[in-house]
């Protein structure tokens, strides 16, 4: 399966400077790079787009707030393909942004819904392999496109990255996918 961010809704809070006033919706992409050195590194499978690192899908809790569903190595015990607040998600971010899916509203919202019942109902670990031969196990950007094979049987990534000789979904490969647009970046 997959891990990524799902935010749903319509519009982020003015005034919080991770929040631009953007008509967000569900099943947008939002990622982030951090001062960290799981960063540094996940930027190293993308040969030239090396803006960001990490990614989910966006979504929107019936309290009102947005939520982000994304995999994350995490110590033992605690679930790697899970869901947190947008605010939390962002908070160690330096450089952010938001793509959409050059599809109708309602694809959008199936894929935001589903990725959130994966990280609700099933306990998917990392894949530390980071191979797409591991179906049981997903990292960030395969949990993006695993959910989209599934929902709307479309392969979002059909160029694919190499390591050690295997296919990867490097988030360059995500981000540069026919079927996104970059709606947002803040890259200082």
């Amino acid at each position: 399966m997959i891990f990524c961010l799902l935010i749903q809704g319509s519009n982020l809070q003015a005034g919080n400077p991770q929040s631009p006033d953007l008509p967000l919706r569900e099943g947008d992409v939002v990622v982030r790079y951090t001062d960290s050195v799981l960063s540094r590194m996940s930027v190293r499978f993308s040969e030239n787009d090396r803006r960001f690192s990490h990614v989910g899908i966006l979504w929107q809790h019936a309290s009102g707030t947005w939520e982000v569903t994304h995999a994350l190595p995490r110590a033992e015990g605690e679930p790697e393909v899970f869901s947190e607040s947008l605010e939390s998600f962002l908070e160690p971010a330096i450089r952010y942004g938001y793509f959409r899916w050059k599809t109708t509203l309602e694809d959008s919202r199936d894929l935001a819904h589903a990725t959130e019942r994966i990280a609700a109902e099933e306990s998917l670990p990392f894949d530390r392999t980071f191979t797409l031969e591991r179906e049981g196990a997903v990292y960030c950007t395969e949990l993006i496109w695993r959910m989209a094979l599934m929902v709307w049987e479309k392969d979002i990534v059909p160029e694919k990255s190499l390591f050690n000789g295997r296919p990867l979904i490097s988030m360059e490969d995500l981000l540069h996918s026919p079927y996104l647009e970059e709606i947002f970046a803040k890259l200082q």
